[in-house]
């Protein structure tokens, strides 16, 4: 009996691995990913083990002949040496192919043995929708390029206002065509092209030569104002311990008219890659694309914090919503909207990657919805981006009728991306298990944390400052809303603030007080301790030479009186210059267009000279307030002579703002003082 069973595992080893020269010839190409001439080898070859066998069906899927690739994997998928990444990549050919039905056969397979897999959670969960999304949206309408060549087009990126970058593989003006093994095209390069009305791209030329090495240069983002660019290439320089160059994202400044030396990003490694970078507009945070360890499975998308210049935060991992154990790659995050755009052939779609979208709240992403037809079809559909009014935008496509592999398509969009869920306090994320795996984090731990909020000057504290903790959410806006906010408070007498709440990972702080100007800071829980309170300090800056309107001080049409509601506003006026002895400021009133020139420049004045002598009936000496009457000169809206207007929009004009004559304009301020403390 024991021979007869080595004699049944010697001949099952034989199946497997045993192999003809050929073969082996065959093999060594697909190990350097010469997948066409591996095929034409394994064709040779009289017979085929099981893992030739299985390498020959790999190579066709890796040169996208999805036909052939069908054919081969047919032959080995009932084998012992089918993993369950084998039956998927074989489930994506079927769509690839339309076959919807027999796609839907296998994932059933696949899920009697693997319940808890992500990727058969979403067939479970999505499938009994599958015909809406492969029904056309009307309200999308897609139109291939002129500027499409037979090359590879694909990751577009806005820039600036007028022109979109993107990768290619085109030609351009090099007198060398560096191809590499995969499909034997050139390498990619960094392109840019003229946006016209139309959408259509025009002019397109190497974005910066300096970046064109020789090697992959490729999908890139920008800061809105279009001088902070991170961008991925291959990482040529050294490879990892199997032989494979590895993606990596570096960054560069524009500076005296040109972009400088391309700094790495820290989480560049030989040995996995990072890439598909997309920064916020403001770029405090950027989405990238890693297939890191500790992910869930193929690549992953992350989330990064900016925390000073150089540094940026500790990776947060997107979480099972959003990823899954096939590939999810390039990320788009429309700020206005709160959306991120990102492709993925892990969850359950019409074949290869479908564009997805997903809605920021205080728990991560949210309503992750699979956009569709005509935008997804079953092949390859990815790198979407769209306007911040969400009308127009690109995505990029190999799809059939296309002009080369991939190409790029201009859309334009009627509907509405509709959410479901509103933005919910973050203390529900004890609730949500899920989403806490949206952190790299074992579970949501309580914080106390005390601030200190100080003038930058005299280091006097002040009172009712407002201090906001931030959300994620707020991590994704350059506005502060209310809503997002994990705290809100007033600073006391002593200027001090203690909050306490539960938090998964880094959080944003942001303090206002009237008369000061907006400072905010990332707070990395890498600094903090559980159960124990962290003392921090923010010390504002006054506001030189910035026009602060005052809240709520109006006047009744014709009059210089000071209302009894504006006391309040006044008495912040008071209050600041009280924290500030050395500062002298200027009261201007202003009034509406009603009334002859000559007039309202007396009533502006009377009306400046009200405030300032209440101010001082405050405690405040003369000689620090001046009082200047400016009539209807500076309107705040298009209410000037001759124009009709409503009673509300006179009303905004008639007003009293307070200015810092001071010494010079103040700058961006960073914190330099108050760091942490145990």
């Amino acid at each position: 009996m024991r021979n007869s069973l080595a004699i049944i595992l010697l001949f099952s080893f034989i199946a497997v691995f045993a192999q003809t020269k050929t073969e082996q010839k065959a093999d060594d190409l697909f190990q350097i990913y010469y997948f066409d001439k591996a095929i034409k080898k394994y064709k040779k070859a009289d017979t085929l083990s099981m893992l030739s066998q299985k390498r020959l069906a790999e190579s066709y899927y890796n040169r996208f002949d999805f036909s052939n690739a069908e054919i081969e994997y047919e032959k080995f998928i009932n084998t012992p040496i089918a993993s369950i990444e084998d039956l998927y990549k074989y489930v994506l050919i079927l769509k690839a192919n339309k076959k919807y039905d027999v796609a839907g056969y296998w994932m059933e397979k696949i899920a009697q043995d693997n319940p808890s897999d992500l990727r058969v959670k979403s067939f479970w969960e999505t499938n009994s929708d599958f015909q809406k999304i492969l029904k056309p949206n009307p309200t999308y309408s897609i139109r291939n390029l002129t500027m499409n060549t037979t090359d590879e087009d694909f990751g577009t990126v806005y820039y600036k206002k007028k022109q979109v970058v993107f990768a290619s593989t085109r030609s351009g003006s090099k007198p060398i065509l560096r191809k590499y093994n995969w499909n034997r095209e050139p390498f990619l390069d960094i392109f840019i092209a003229d946006k016209v009305d139309s959408n259509e791209l025009v002019k397109p030329k190497h974005f910066n030569k300096k970046y064109n090495k020789k090697w992959h240069e490729g999908p890139s983002s920008f800061k809105s104002n279009g001088k902070f660019l991170a961008f991925t290439k291959n990482n040529y320089e050294n490879m990892s311990e199997d032989g494979i160059v590895k993606l990596q994202i570096f960054f560069s400044e524009y500076k005296k008219r040109e972009w400088q030396e391309p700094t790495p990003f820290y989480l560049n490694s030989n040995e996995y890659s990072v890439g598909h970078p997309a920064l916020t507009r403001n770029a405090k945070i950027m989405f990238f694309v890693s297939d890191m360890p500790g992910g869930y499975g193929g690549t992953d998308i992350y989330m990064v914090s900016k925390l000073s210049k150089n540094k940026w935060s500790k990776p947060i991992n997107l979480g099972p919503k959003i990823n899954t154990e096939g590939n999810e790659m390039f990320p788009f995050y429309e700020d206005r909207n709160k959306l991120l755009f990102y492709s993925s052939n892990g969850k359950h779609g019409l074949g290869g990657l479908d564009v997805y979208v997903g809605h920021a709240t205080s728990l991560g992403f949210e309503d992750i919805k699979n956009i569709g037809a005509p935008i997804n079809t079953s092949a390859d559909d990815f790198a979407f981006i769209i306007d911040r009014k969400l009308k127009t935008g690109y995505f990029s496509s190999n799809r059939e009728g296309g002009k080369g592999g991939d190409d790029i398509y201009s859309f334009d969009f009627t509907g509405k991306y509709e959410m479901k869920k509103k933005v919910v306090a973050v203390d529900s994320i004890k609730s949500e298990p899920e989403s806490e795996k949206m952190v790299i984090r074992d579970s949501v731990v309580h914080y106390s944390y005390s601030l200190l909020v100080l003038n930058d000057e005299t280091s006097i504290p002040i009172m009712d400052a407002q201090v906001q903790i931030g959300t994620l959410l707020m991590h994704l806006s350059d506005e502060v809303n209310p809503e997002d906010s994990l705290a809100l408070q007033m600073s006391d007498s002593l200027g001090a603030v203690a909050l306490e709440f539960d938090v998964a990972d880094s959080f944003k702080v942001v303090v206002n007080a009237f008369g000061y100007k907006q400072e905010e800071k990332l707070v990395s829980i890498d600094q903090m301790l559980a159960d124990e309170v962290t003392q921090d300090t923010v010390r504002l800056k006054v506001a030189y030479d910035e026009a602060i309107v005052l809240k709520n001080i109006y006047y009744d049409f014709d009059k210089s009186d000071i209302l009894p509601e504006s006391e309040v506003e006044l008495n912040k006026v008071v209050k600041f210059m009280k924290e500030n002895p050395k500062l002298e400021l200027e009261l201007s009133s202003h009034t509406d267009s009603r009334g002859s020139d000559e007039y309202n420049m007396g009533l502006s004045q009377r009306r400046a000279n009200s405030a300032v002598k209440y101010v001082i009936s405050e405690g405040i000496q003369t000689t620090r307030i001046t009082a200047k009457g400016y009539g209807e000169t500076r309107p705040v809206n298009k209410c000037v002579n001759g124009v009709r207007c409503y009673e509300t929009e006179h009303r905004q004009n008639r007003r009293t703002e307070i200015f810092i004559p001071g010494f010079g304009k103040a700058l961006d301020i960073k914190q330099t003082k108050g760091l942490y403390s145990k």
